[in-house]
């Protein structure tokens, strides 16, 4: 009794470490000229443009992966008779399972959440007509983004600005935020795929063991 009990401790200890979120931030600010990004568990900073403590730590362990795969890829350039059959079969791998990914993807949005969004842009050209124009686009290409991530996953907006800064020579951006992603949420997207995958297959064969069934079938009957 008292394995089981550690045991479910475990396992909803696992499931709320899980639940808590990864966290992107992002600082984009053109007339500041800073650019940051930042990656953090817990409060915990994973990976940044400007700390890379973690990423310094594994670079040895990268450094050695990439020298293996350009030496497979070398491999691979020396037997690219096989290649053309290679190719075929995984778009034919891909067109099987392109179908199964709506579900999937669907856990996977539900997981993914953009905080205190902000953005601003100031379009600058000198000629008016071109300011306009381009004025007229920079609107487009943000309510136009903004409309598709509002539609597929949870989105907070604190501000949203688009200016003409006529007399100026380029558009200048400011882009902030946070975007906190579950690794629940991708556990199960991933689960789903793989269930959608063995069921699929589960059926494939069925199929062509039907199909065997009817033709040995048929051949008795002659």
């Amino acid at each position: 009794m008292m394995g089981w009990c550690i045991a479910l401790g475990v396992l909803v200890l696992l499931i709320l470490l899980l639940c808590v979120p990864l966290v992107l931030t992002v600082d984009y600010h053109d007339p500041d000229k800073r650019y940051m990004w930042k990656l953090s568990w817990f409060g915990i900073p994973l990976f940044s443009n400007k700390r890379r403590c973690l990423w310094n730590f594994l670079s040895k362990h990268i450094h050695r992966r990439k020298k293996k795969r350009i030496q497979k890829a070398k491999k691979a350039v020396s037997e690219s008779d096989d290649s053309a059959g290679k190719m075929h079969q995984y778009w034919q791998l891909l067109k099987d399972y392109l179908p199964l990914l709506p579900k999937p993807l669907r856990w996977l949005w539900k997981g993914i959440a953009v905080r205190h969004l902000i953005i601003g842009v100031q379009v600058g050209r000198f000629d008016a007509r071109e300011c306009a124009l381009a004025y007229g686009a920079a609107n487009a290409l943000v309510h136009t983004s903004l409309g598709l991530l509002q539609s597929c996953m949870r989105l907070q907006i604190e501000q949203v600005c688009v200016q003409c800064a006529f007399g100026k020579t380029s558009a200048q951006w400011i882009v902030q935020g946070k975007v906190y992603f579950t690794p629940l949420a991708g556990l199960a997207a991933l689960g789903s795929l793989v269930f959608a995958i063995a069921v699929a297959q589960y059926r494939k064969q069925s199929l062509k063991e039907e199909r065997q069934r009817c033709t040995k079938n048929a051949a008795g009957q002659k």
